[in-house]
């Protein structure tokens, strides 16, 4: 790589990992800041004891506040990041059986939600709500990480060879084509963060006890902890049957 696009890649603020998430963090802060006040959480007072509103907050507490922020907007991310280890699942050119296995579980879901709806007749409905959309935020993150390791990571294997090989095209085409579309994609996950980040403050100002917060939480970052096993399969699949030029 020349000078020149050393220097361009060194001024693209864009891509530092400060600026990507600062609004993430700011956002995190605030859904942090609110469900440690809110009268309707069951976490009130207990994340940051004592800051019960804006004007409790002195300059550690904000340092404070603003680290809780960005763990909160990373941990919030958490299906992003099986999304992308997945998505070739669900990218690849043969996804009958994923649309089918994908949609089905979105049916299930929906079937289940509507029959407690109509059954049940004391239905707390901010909790119904906030258990509908766990159900199926973790529905779009299980069934491509299962497609993933089904055959031995054969659907993720077969992404990952072909865009091997199409990036290994050392031309200028290429590059721009490239770099084209991670800006594109890392811009989307700025905000792509900021919808989870809300979603998972829903979730989680819903929850009737702290326990249960703490199980959205920890089931909320089991599916990304396991996309360990999709880069051991992977590599495993690598050893073995390496990309070929």
């Amino acid at each position: 790589m020349s000078d020149s696009e050393n220097r361009s890649g060194g001024n693209r603020w864009w891509e530092f990992y400060f600026v990507r998430y600062f609004v993430g963090t700011v956002v995190g802060g605030a859904i942090i800041l609110f469900l440690n006040a809110s009268e309707t959480s069951s976490l009130q007072n207990l994340i940051i004891p004592g800051v019960t509103d804006v004007s409790k907050l002195d300059v550690q507490h904000l340092f404070l506040l603003a680290a809780m922020g960005l763990a909160y907007c990373y941990i919030s991310s958490a299906p992003i990041l099986v999304l992308h280890a997945s998505r070739g699942a669900f990218l690849t050119h043969n996804t009958k059986v994923f649309n089918r296995v994908f949609y089905g579980a979105l049916f299930v879901v929906g079937v289940v939600a509507v029959a407690f709806y109509f059954l049940c007749s004391k239905l707390n409905m901010p909790v119904f709500m906030a258990t509908v959309l766990f159900a199926l935020l973790m529905s779009l993150q299980i069934v491509p990480f299962g497609f993933s390791l089904l055959k031995n990571g054969e659907r993720a294997h077969t992404y990952y060879r072909q865009l091997t090989k199409a990036r290994s095209g050392d031309t200028e085409e290429a590059r721009q084509y490239i770099e084209s579309y991670k800006h594109l994609r890392e811009h989307g996950n700025a905000f792509f963060i900021l919808l989870f980040e809300l979603a998972l403050g829903i979730i989680l100002v819903a929850a009737p006890k702290p326990s249960i917060a703490f199980n959205v939480l920890l089931f909320w970052i089991i599916p990304a902890a396991l996309v360990w096993l999709i880069g051991t399969v992977l590599e495993a699949r690598f050893s073995n049957e390496p990309p070929q030029p």
